[in-house]
Parts: structure tokens; C-alpha cells; sequence
């Protein structure tokens, strides 16, 4: 294993609701630097991982 930012990601995911009918609410919180990110719906938290692993694909494209 490589010491490589780019080939590791570790976030705390946390998920929560306000009560049965309320949507989910999801929270990243990165290991490494303790940033937050919040999202209102999974498709904001899915584009989210996409965006990350694309990124990461564009900056060593021989990693493919």
C-alpha cells in the first residue's frame, strides 16, 4: 500500500432522521483532516463519493 492521498479515503458516515417520516440526513467527517460535509439526500451524498473517485482518476490516470 502506497502512502498516496489519493489511494485512500476514511470518513465517518453518519446517518440520522428527525423521526419515522422525516428523510435521512447524511454526515461525512473526513479522518485525516476532521472536515464536515453534510447532505440533505443520498443523491447529494452519491454525487459527492462520484466527484471524490473522479478526481482522484483525473490526478493519476494510471491508476486505471
Amino acid at each position: 500500500m502506497t502512502s498516496n492521498a489519493s489511494n485512500y479515503h476514511a470518513y465517518l458516515l453518519r446517518l440520522r432522521r428527525e423521526d419515522e417520516q422525516a428523510p435521512w440526513r447524511a454526515e461525512l467527517v473526513s479522518a485525516h483532516t476532521g472536515d464536515k460535509h453534510h447532505f440533505a439526500t443520498e443523491t447529494e451524498l452519491y454525487r459527492f463519493l462520484a466527484g471524490l473517485l473522479a478526481s482522484d482518476k483525473q490526478q493519476d490516470p494510471e491508476q486505471r
